[in-house]
């Protein structure tokens, strides 16, 4: 049944025969509202626990939101979850998220979501155009292609109307750092699952569609439209004679921008660039501020290509020894599209502009600053230490920074070459390995202390279930420079990667108010108070109302990837464009109103957010998950901030038994209690924890 905001049906694809059915969307509605909630549903009733990642039981699950393909600022974005390779040691249940154009198409075509289960025994892709549904054979078509070759083929045989979720030659070769890839410049980057694709012989989902998407009350979405895209839009130009001016110039080519050594090939007329957004962005918001960027060199000596955020900056720090100190040359341009085209994450391979540099504040010693390692900051941090050289790994380090050790690296990861083999592992199997074997590295115990330490460096979360890399501006605060423990408390419980943290640091930031003063708390103090029970849930020099903080991140997370909305413009708690700078802090209940007719205020959607959170709690701690894999490395409690604080272990520990308390979770295991689970009305679910022996 087709309702507002829904297109009706589900489709499911099994590759080993290659049939496919649909079922009714309704059946998961309004409980688990849609995107992330209706996918980790279907992962409990179908992923069983002893799964592998590429096992053909396991299922790739996308789903769409109710607004997704709706005329709703930032909702294109959509959810895909599975048993995920890269969660290290214990392969677990992962969500990721990617915006695009990609799932408005899927609900153009009639499908809410895709559930693909098997293996298909060649090759394939399938091919959705309306109600037709095809796996046909990817051999000899776009198997072994990169990602941007196959997008190419598949729109001369289908028309360049579709719009293709893929993988590159990584996904192929089961690499557990591999993307999902679409529209050539946004991914499903966290969780390696271009090689659950991979495992099942799926190269490719074309989909194309014709239909329309029925909303509840069209003239309040086209009033919400219009708000929401002025109050998210990035700060206007301000003319000098306003004194009380705090807006700054951005558009066309901003102050950053024109500092970069693309800029100064732009100019020369040897490169064109340009941005691109997500179906129905209005405003291009990331593009301006992270990322999106398209460019193309006239000669063709790069690919030409799209980046988005992290990609276009992984290669910056090490080029500019080749660039006379400008960033984001050739090297660095070429790097973020071969990531693309060959469909590796570009979290593992990330050098942190912050990291890798001489500071006192965070080594007595005055060593390297490792707060903020990133890939490739760890690898060349690791050649300097001498545990990695040319001989051990074939890559050519005196020349790092130049376009042939980046191609290299790149090239040898998604083709599984040599020491490529390893990186396609991920870091912390890698470093791990190495540590096994230090025989086949030349290295002595010195050499594997430096290693145990990097992996704790740059892979913050201890236990079972880390293997996700330190978000360089958000985990635990240091990234940004202070300790803040909400950020720190999702760090440990989190089930996926850190950059989820956007969300409780956007809580925190009032454009153009310098946090702390005074305007800052006139702003901020009210939401932190209605929101989080206390002003001091945004105050970083305290440990109070700090697990509530945490919690709430959690709740707007999963209603983010619910609606869905786009986590880099919501939650969209302030404004350049008020007089006030109070922005929209209801926008998730006013756009499922407009969107499904769904009456909802916005603590009632909380309160079905909050369910959600239980029911992935579960999902994990039926994987295995327990209180002592909520924790972090030991270097976490010995860094200090920019003004020198150190995260204490009592203070961690005293706010993880708070956050266990509030959220319903047995303190003693972190399993979400029968009680909680009942009253959430998931009493299947606490019966199967039950069955498992989890509340004896």
């Amino acid at each position: 049944m087709k309702t507002h905001g829904y297109v009706g049906k589900i489709l499911r694809i099994d590759l080993t025969d290659g049939s496919s059915e649909t079922v009714p969307t309704e059946r998961y509605l309004p409980r688990y509202v849609g995107g992330r909630g209706v996918a980790a549903r279907i992962y409990w009733d179908e992923v069983p626990p002893g799964c592998g990642a590429f096992d053909p039981e396991n299922r790739l699950i996308v789903m769409t939101g109710p607004a997704t393909g709706c005329l709703a600022v930032g909702s294109a974005r959509m959810t895909m979850v599975g048993k995920a390779p890269q969660t290290y040691p214990v392969e677990s249940y992962v969500r990721s998220s990617a915006g695009g154009h990609w799932g408005p198409e899927l609900k153009f075509a009639g499908y809410d979501g895709l559930v693909v289960a098997g293996r298909a025994p060649e090759p394939s892709y399938v091919w959705i155009m309306d109600d037709e549904v095809e796996v046909r054979s990817a051999s000899g078509y776009i198997w072994g292609l990169d990602t941007h070759a196959a997008q190419r083929r598949i729109w001369e045989r289908h028309g360049d109307d579709a719009k293709v979720l893929l993988i590159g030659p990584a996904g192929e070769n089961l690499s557990r750092i591999a993307v999902v890839s679409s529209d050539s410049n946004v991914a499903f980057g966290q969780g390696g699952f271009g090689g659950v694709m991979g495992s099942k012989n799926l190269k490719a989902v074309a989909v194309r569609g014709t239909g329309g998407i029925r909303v509840a009350d069209p003239e309040a979405l086209r009033e919400l439209y219009a708000r929401l895209s002025y109050l998210s839009s990035g700060p206007r130009k301000v003319e000098a004679r306003d004194p009380g001016a705090r807006r700054v110039a951005v558009g066309g080519w901003s102050e950053h921008a024109r500092n970069t050594a693309v800029y100064d090939d732009y100019k020369a007329g040897e490169a064109r660039w340009w941005y691109e957004g997500c179906y129905s962005c209005s405003i291009c918001n990331c593009a301006a501020g992270t990322g999106k960027i398209s460019v193309r060199y006239l000669d063709g000596t790069v690919p030409a290509g799209s980046s988005t955020c992290v990609e276009y900056g992984i290669y910056i720090p090490p080029e500019q020894g080749f660039t006379g100190g400008k960033m984001y040359g050739r090297a660095s341009v070429e790097a973020s599209h071969l990531l693309d085209m060959l469909g590796l994450n570009a979290w593992e391979f990330y050098f942190t502009i912050r990291g890798y540099s001489p500071d006192p504040r965070h080594t007595p010693e005055g060593g390297p600053r490792m707060d903020t390692l990133g890939g490739l900051n760890l690898l060349y941090y690791l050649h300097e230490a001498g545990v990695l050289d040319e001989g051990n790994t074939g890559l050519p380090f005196d020349r790092f920074g130049s376009r042939e050790f980046m191609v290299k690296l790149l090239m040898d990861a998604a083709h599984r070459r040599g020491f490529g083999a390893l990186l396609a592992e991920g870091l912390p199997r890698a470093l791990h390995y190495m540590m096994e074997h230090p025989g086949e590295f030349g290295l002595g115990e010195e050499g594997v202390e430096v290693l145990r330490l990097a992996y704790q460096q740059g892979y913050p979360r201890a236990g079972r279930f880390g293997g996700y890399p330190r978000h360089h501006l958000f985990c635990g605060g240091q990234g940004c420079g202070r300790l803040y423990h909400p950020q720190l408390l999702r760090c440990c419980v989190d089930q996926g990667d850190f950059s989820v943290l956007h969300v409780n640091t956007g809580m925190m930031r009032v454009p153009g108010v310098e946090y702390g003063s005074d305007e800052y708390w006139r702003v901020a103090g009210p939401m932190a108070e209605k929101w989080m029970g206390g002003r001091e849930a945004l105050d970083q020099y305290t440990t109070g109302h700090k697990a509530e903080a945490a919690g709430f991140g959690m709740l707007v997370g999963m209603e983010l990837d619910c609606v869905p909305l786009c986590d880099f413009k919501y939650p969209l708690w302030y404004s350049w464009h008020t007089g006030d700078l109070r922005g929209e802090d209801e926008a998730g209940c006013k756009l499922l109103r407009a969107v499904t007719g769904l009456e909802r205020s916005q603590r009632e959607l909380y309160g079905m957010m909050d369910v959600l959170c239980d029911l992935e709690r579960a999902i994990a701690c039926r994987e295995g998950r327990r209180r002592e894999d909520d924790w972090l490395h030991d270097h976490e409690f010995q860094g200090m901030d920019l003004e020198g604080r150190r995260l204490r272990r009592e203070d961690l520990t005293g706010l993880l038994d708070e956050f266990y308390v509030l959220r319903g979770w047995d303190q003693a295991t972190g399993v979400p209690t029968r009680r909680k689970l009942v009253e959430d009305g998931l009493g299947d679910v606490s019966a199967e924890l039950d069955r498992m022996g989890l509340y004896s």
